[in-house]
């Protein structure tokens, strides 16, 4: 989802995103995460256009992906 994003639009910056995503390990979308995608969908926890926010925010954290990057 996310290597799908990062290579869309203007194709160098594309070029630039993917390069910055390579070497990092992909996680493999689950029932667990498709189904808790689901639930926040369903509480408003999100609005239901942000289908693919709510894929994220359930694949992070059912892999205990929660550090802050600094920008």
């Amino acid at each position: 989802m996310t290597v799908r994003e990062a290579g869309n639009g203007d194709k160098d910056a594309a070029q630039r995103r993917l390069k910055l995503l390579e070497g990092i390990p992909l996680l493999t979308l689950s029932l667990d995460s498709l189904a808790f995608a689901e639930t926040l969908l369903e509480q408003q926890a999100l609005p239901q256009k942000a289908v693919e926010d709510a894929l994220h925010i359930a694949l992070a954290t059912l892999n205990g992906i929660d550090y802050l990057l600094e920008f």
